[in-house]
């Protein structure tokens, strides 16, 4: 496709963006092979709704720089806003009037995810991104081990907890926020005087001479992903997306993550702090990279949003389809996966992909 990816340097600033050109993100594989045979691309333009315009279908947009109306007309319409973006169009759209199941916006999932740090352990780790700064040690990708809890387990036990890395953009404030969190809601894995003076000492290093050394230097980012509910709702108020979820902090899977989380860093030599922002004072907010739902797949539109294929659901009958309007991305997975969902989306993407083409007679170029 003619498109150059460069190495990865190690950085470790793959969550904030990879500004080396080495992550296979849609930007070096989708996009490029779509422009390859013929689409045009544009950007700076946010969809906002699309309604019936005939036999076909007409997205209403506006532009990000100021506010101009975008109008598009089409034959088939594919929406892959991911989870939050799709969901918001078509609850956009069916304000102005497009007939949709009532479905809409629930099944909202989290995929289970939770996060936690074993902080000023025994260990060096390597855990924060380099930014602008390379350093002569790389960081390394963001996520690189596992361990997986699935083996024997229930369901509703299966879970991963993997490694992260902390975006170097964020590294002047960690110092002081994560010793904070440790003196808030920390709880030391290990104990003794010796101990306590080693970990009071890579603090101050960590403050003097920034989180390349010291504490944070020591400090390993988890990511917990298992099995939540699915029973988030999101909605429109004030024409601004919004979820409701009561009660979801206090769900068991998110228990049995932090003590998960807990043991693996008593196994370090660490102090172990809980989601951040999950406390009594946030009223237990989830905090989730793989947001999922909300235009969920099922087998009629009384339990479901979209049918197998990723087309919309006509509300008035059960399992009749708006015809062109499609679904395709993490809004369409009905549930928790329990693990990162990048490759099962994609999959389901592609499927429905081959079903719109074979079904108006394309041929897909192999």
């Amino acid at each position: 496709m003619g498109v150059p990816q460069q190495a990865c340097v190690g950085c470790g600033d793959c969550v904030s963006g990879c500004n080396y050109g080495a992550k296979n993100s849609v930007l070096m594989n989708y996009l490029p092979d779509a422009a390859a045979h013929g689409t045009e691309i544009y950007t700076g333009v946010t969809a906002r709704f699309v309604e019936k315009a005939g036999r076909g279908w007409r997205v209403h947009g506006i532009t990000t720089e100021d506010d101009r109306e975008i109008v598009v007309d089409a034959d088939a319409v594919v929406v892959a806003a991911g989870t939050l973006g799709s969901t918001e169009i078509l609850l956009r759209s069916s304000q102005a009037g497009l007939p949709v199941s009532s479905a809409l916006g629930s099944r909202f999932s989290g995929n289970g995810d939770t996060v936690g740090f074993a902080y000023n352990t025994d260990h060096v780790v390597n855990g924060v991104g380099f930014g602008t700064q390379l350093r002569e040690v790389p960081t390394g990708p963001c996520s690189s081990g596992i361990i997986d809890l699935r083996e024997g387990r229930s369901p509703q036990q299966k879970m991963i907890v993997v490694d992260g890395v902390i975006p170097g953009a964020l590294a002047t404030f960690l110092p002081a926020l994560l010793a904070a969190g440790a003196r808030l809601r920390g709880q030391d894995t290990d104990g003794g005087l010796k101990d306590k003076l080693a970990e009071l000492a890579r603090e101050i290093e960590g403050k003097l001479h920034g989180p390349a050394t010291g504490a944070v230097r020591n400090t390993l980012f988890f990511l917990a992903v298992s099995h939540d509910d699915a029973r988030g709702e999101m909605y429109l108020d004030d024409d601004r997306l919004r979820i409701r979820w009561p009660g979801v902090g206090k769900q068991a899977p998110f228990r049995g993550a932090r003590d998960e989380m807990h043991e693996a860093t008593r196994s370090l030599g660490g102090t172990f702090i809980p989601n951040p922002i999950w406390n009594e004072w946030t009223n237990h907010n989830l905090v989730t990279g793989h947001p999922l739902g909300g235009c969920a797949m099922a087998d009629d539109a009384e339990r479901g949003v979209v049918n197998h294929k990723g087309e919309v659901y006509d509300a008035t009958g059960s399992t009749s389809v708006h015809a062109g309007l499609c679904v395709m991305d993490g809004a369409i997975v009905p549930r928790a996966l329990g693990v990162n969902p990048a490759l099962t989306i994609a999959a389901l993407a592609e499927r429905c992909c081959h079903h719109l083409a074979r079904d108006r007679g394309w041929h897909i170029q192999r």
